[in-house]
């Protein structure tokens, strides 16, 4: 905890609001050699400012381990690159003190800027010879106005970082207090249902104070809102309602998970919905599927790491998505490739498949724009079969495929063509699915619960309607079992390399059984125009019953002698 003591610490010299992050060297400066904190909080537009830079440390996770995330933590894939050290997760290396990413002192920084906000927010100038302060640069709202939404901004990012701890580490220390350097802060570790209770009363404050919208200021596009506090809520609550936080399997929690989301669902139902076309969710930062986001510019950096490696302008190495998921597409008919009437044929093993397999996984055959010659752009089939323009050279796939998700191929990359990619935190597809899971376990399949008109089936089957299966309806009849055997499956392949197999697995205390597997690939054989199909283990994972959880880190441990260590953990 000395650690965080020190983030603490320091965090309070830090008024410089323009930047997103402060060097050790710079905040070991004597304090009474730095601007004052509360002269920073005597004016609304620097505190405005402030609130803008704890957002600032939210993490775009897809720009983790090199641009590939958590994915090849996971049965989704493995790293393009076999040394770089996500492998750490699953080769059993893993420790206390060898940790990929450390998720720890990002978090507690902007718990502490959310705490020194509320000390100091007195200090703020609301009106100034009897006149209302007003901000110009906020449609010339009037201060305490703003400060009624800041305020509510900041409940809730104090509630998302002490949420990313909670599903990193499941308890922790919980303060909302700003300490000094000789204070004693060797905070102990709370239980889970008091962790739950502060970040639910934390976004229980949020939703007071913050708007319902911003389509009267299309400049505050992005920022917390009532419906994005709710659909937070709604996790946090699907969490603590989950195996790996709910061992004993409380039926209440299932249910307020349940009549929560239904109420998110019903009330902002005209607000949120599924796009008609997946790529929307990618490329719109104002998507009506997104929920809450970090709002990139025009970028094409995705678009040149996943490239294949036989392509101009490919910056790999790639994520490689495994035969694993592959296999786990379904057939457009809405069955899996092994049941009967599945249409599924070995030896073309990509036709008529999940109209997602198309849009999220680059295979041998599938078509990409290339620049074969001087400012040419068009496109030609990815070879990925033994000999291949795209199975040869500087990490090319280990698996037989690339990642295609996130990709907008219609960027001309000879001109340098740039997109906006947002980096989606929660879309409405997840609502969706968090709701059909907590309605499952709470009321069953088929059962229409209070807060909402949607049964569980009916939830999944939006998903599958937008994705393009024919039938898209689920099987009659699926019993509770089934239908969370649903809820996986959808899970699975609607949200793949967007980080949350990575976390779905562990709360459902499932790692042992999904992710202790060889993560396995593709060799294609060309033949004249004939293609061959063998498949092979590419990597095998390890994952072990401690992993549900990350060990809190060592320099913490040793440092704070009222905390512990998570279970098993050194």
């Amino acid at each position: 905890m000395k650690t965080t003591q020190h983030i603490l610490f320091t965090m309070l010299c830090c008024c410089l609001l323009g930047t997103a992050a402060c060097r050790r060297d710079f905040l070991d400066k004597p304090l009474n050699d730095e601007y004052p904190i509360t002269e920073a909080f005597t004016d609304i537009a620097r505190v405005r400012n402030w609130v803008n830079n704890i957002y600032s440390l939210r993490q775009d996770d897809n720009t983790l381990f090199a641009n590939t995330g958590f994915a090849a933590a996971t049965d989704e894939a493995v790293h393009g690159n076999s040394g770089n050290n996500i492998n750490i997760f699953t080769n059993g290396n893993w420790s206390s003190q060898n940790t990929p990413w450390n998720v720890w002192p990002r978090c507690w920084q902007g718990i502490r800027k959310c705490n020194s906000f509320f000390k100091y927010r007195s200090y703020t100038a609301l009106e100034k010879y009897g006149d209302t302060v007003r901000l110009k640069d906020e449609y010339n709202l009037p201060a305490r106005t703003v400060m009624t939404r800041l305020t509510g901004e900041v409940f809730f990012m104090r509630a998302f970082y002490y949420m990313e701890l909670m599903r990193y580490f499941g308890t922790v220390p919980l303060t909302d207090s700003v300490y000094a350097v000789n204070d004693n802060f060797n905070l102990p570790r709370k239980s889970i249902d008091s962790v739950v209770a502060y970040i639910s009363r934390d976004l229980d404050s949020a939703m007071a104070n913050l708007p319902d919208d911003y389509d009267n200021y299309p400049n505050f596009a992005g920022r917390a809102s009532k419906p994005v506090a709710m659909a937070y809520k709604c996790r946090l609550l699907l969490y603590y309602a989950s195996p790996l936080f709910n061992p004993d399997n409380k039926p209440e929690r299932w249910k307020a998970a349940a009549d929560l989301l239904g109420t998110f669902i019903t009330t902002y139902s005209s607000e949120y919905g599924l796009e008609t076309t997946f790529q929307n969710v990618v490329t719109d930062r104002n998507s009506k599927e997104s929920i809450f986001s970090i709002r990139g510019g025009g970028r094409n950096d995705i678009d040149r790491a996943q490239r294949p490696v036989g392509y101009k302008f490919t910056t790999g190495p790639a994520v490689n998505p495994s035969q694993n998921l592959v296999d786990a597409f379904q057939m457009v008919n809405g069955k899996n490739i092994n049941d009967a009437g599945s249409t599924y044929d070995p030896a073309n093993p990509y036709l008529r498949r999940d109209p997602r397999f198309y849009l999220f996984i680059n295979y041998n055959g599938a078509s990409l724009p290339d620049n074969p010659t001087g400012t040419t752009w068009q496109a030609r089939p990815i070879e990925t079969f033994t000999g291949g323009k795209d199975a040869i050279g500087n990490f090319p796939t280990r698996t037989g495929y690339y990642m295609r998700k996130f990709m907008h191929v219609g960027l001309n990359l000879v001109t340098n063509q740039t997109q906006e990619r947002p980096y989606q935190l929660m879309r409405y597809a997840e609502v969706l699915l968090n709701y059909a899971e907590a309605v499952n376990q709470a009321y069953g399949p088929y059962v229409v619960p209070p807060t909402c008109t949607l049964t569980a089936a009916a939830a999944i089957e939006m998903i599958r309607k937008r994705a393009g299966l024919v039938p898209f309806a689920l099987p009659a009849g699926l019993s509770k079992v089934q239908m969370n055997d649903a809820v996986v499956q959808e899970r699975r392949i609607e949200l793949c390399f967007e980080n949350q197999r990575f976390w779905d697995v562990r709360r459902w205390k499932r790692g042992v059984e999904l992710f202790n597997v060889p993560v396995r690939g593709v060799v294609i054989t060309k033949t004249g125009t004939t293609y061959t199909y063998a498949y092979r283990d590419v990597e095998q994972h390890t994952f072990q019953d401690r992993m549900h959880l990350f060990p809190v880190p060592w320099s913490e441990v040793r440092a704070n002698p009222n905390m512990t260590q998570n279970p098993n953990w050194e």
